[in-house]
């Protein structure tokens, strides 16, 4: 977009992400590169998101700095998942006009975070927007357990906000679904409730998700019921990373 249309999305939420401290943008929230326009002999000025800003932007979503720089050009493909990768590059050429998220399922370790953190970086570099958000489930619950511990209801609060705004972006990724260990009384029936809501908002808004977990079908429905299942496999393709795990590599 040119340099004119990029300021005018620049929202003082974006504004509070930049620093005076940085040395490409000086605290304007974006730089200037020049594009040569294809078949004609000169270049026009174009505005782009200053790093500073995307990697705050990217840490506000929810992506942690480990996942930050994950991107296609990085993403080292093999057997166990040229499947996925094709997938995933589809979905992002096409991206926003996609129809269905990915369920990616596969063992510990096998990159499934790392390639929904690729489908988040692409998607917002692609668009220039925040409208994504990464949730690990098994984080989630340590913040619940953390609010009933200390009985803190501000904190459960800004909980109910947070989760109010996950309602609310356009693509969601909720990661590692299945892997946190799901108590009475330990808020299980608060987060199955709410992990619901959040899809059935999603798929009522047509709006995208990408789910990734170490868990069959058969265990997601057991654990979440038939209706958290049922949503999910309506709004995603599923696929499946094969392999041992990439960390011991």
């Amino acid at each position: 977009m040119t340099k004119e249309q990029y300021i005018s999305t620049l929202t003082p939420e974006i504004l509070r992400l930049t620093t005076d401290a940085c040395k490409s943008c000086n605290g304007s929230g974006y730089t200037i590169v020049k594009i040569k326009e294809e078949n004609y002999d000169y270049e026009t000025e174009k505005a782009r998101e200053c790093e500073c800003v995307r990697i705050r932007k990217l840490k506000a979503m929810g992506l942690e700095e480990r996942y930050q720089e994950c991107c296609l050009a990085n993403y080292n493909v093999d057997d166990s998942n040229k499947d996925v990768y094709s997938t995933i590059k589809l979905f992002i050429d096409k991206y926003p006009n996609v129809k269905n998220g990915i369920l990616i399922m596969g063992g510990c370790g096998t990159g499934k975070t790392y390639t929904a953190a690729t489908i988040i970086n692409e998607a917002v570099w692609k668009t220039q927007t925040s409208h994504a958000r990464m949730i690990s489930v098994p984080k989630l619950l340590e913040e619940i357990k953390a609010t009933y511990d200390s009985k803190a209801k501000r904190k459960l609060r800004e909980m109910e906000f947070d989760l109010t705004e996950i309602e609310k972006c356009e693509l969601l990724c909720i990661d590692d679904l299945g892997a946190e260990h799901l108590k009475e009384g330990d808020g299980a029936s608060w987060i199955r409730e709410k992990l619901f809501l959040i899809i059935d908002s999603f798929w009522n808004r047509k709006k995208t998700i990408i789910v990734t977990t170490n868990c069959t079908v058969k265990d997601i429905e057991d654990k979440y019921g038939d209706r958290v299942m049922d949503r999910i496999r309506g709004m995603t393709v599923q696929r499946v990373i094969t392999g041992k795990s990439r960390r011991m590599l």
